[in-house]
C-alpha cells in the first residue's frame, strides 16, 4: 500500500505562500500555493523570530508573555532544560543567543478562535535545524508568545 503524505510550510517573508511538499512512495513534488492575508498571530510570531535573529531586546520584551518560557529537548541526551525569560534576554544581551539569521518554515499553524494560536516552525542557520511548537495568546488584543517547545532536527 502506497503512502501518501501532504505537509505544508510557509516562507516567512511579508509576500507568505504556503509551500505543499507532496511524498508518494519516494517522489516529492513541491507545489506552491499564495497566501492574501498573514493572521495577526503569525505576524506576532514572525516579528518574535526576526527578534532573535536581531538580537532586538526591546522587540523581544513586546513579543513575549511575562510567563514566557523556552522548553528545550535534547534529543542525544536525553533531557529537558527550562529557560525562562529573564533567562532568555539575558543570553540574547550576552550575544549568547540569536545574531544569526535563520531560514525559516512554518510547518503548521492553528489559531483558536481568536484566543489561542499554536505554530510548528523549522529553522536553520549554519547547518543545524530545530523545531519548535510555539504557543501564542491573544491577550488584551494583542498576540504574544507563551512558549516555545524546541529540539534539534536530525
Amino acid at each position: 500500500m502506497k503512502l501518501k503524505t501532504l505537509i505544508i510550510a510557509s516562507a516567512i517573508t511579508f509576500s507568505t505562500s504556503l509551500v505543499g511538499f507532496e511524498v508518494n512512495d519516494k517522489e516529492i513534488a513541491i507545489v506552491t500555493i499564495p497566501v492574501e492575508k498573514t493572521t495577526e498571530a503569525e505576524a506576532a510570531l514572525i516579528r518574535y523570530l526576526k527578534a532573535g535573529d536581531e538580537s532586538n531586546l526591546e522587540l523581544l520584551k513586546e513579543t513575549t508573555h511575562d510567563q514566557f518560557r523556552i522548553i528545550f529537548r535534547d534529543l542525544d541526551k536525553k533531557e529537558t532544560s527550562e529557560i525562562t525569560k529573564a533567562t532568555y534576554l539575558d543570553l540574547i544581551e550576552k550575544k549568547i543567543f540569536g545574531g544569526k539569521v535563520r531560514k525559516v518554515e512554518i510547518l503548521r499553524s492553528e489559531v483558536v478562535k481568536g484566543t489561542t494560536a499554536s505554530f510548528t516552525v523549522k529553522t536553520t542557520s549554519g547547518g543545524v535545524s530545530f523545531i519548535s511548537l510555539f504557543s501564542l495568546i491573544n491577550q488584551d488584543g494583542k498576540w504574544l508568545i507563551v512558549q516555545d517547545l524546541v529540539f534539534q532536527s536530525k
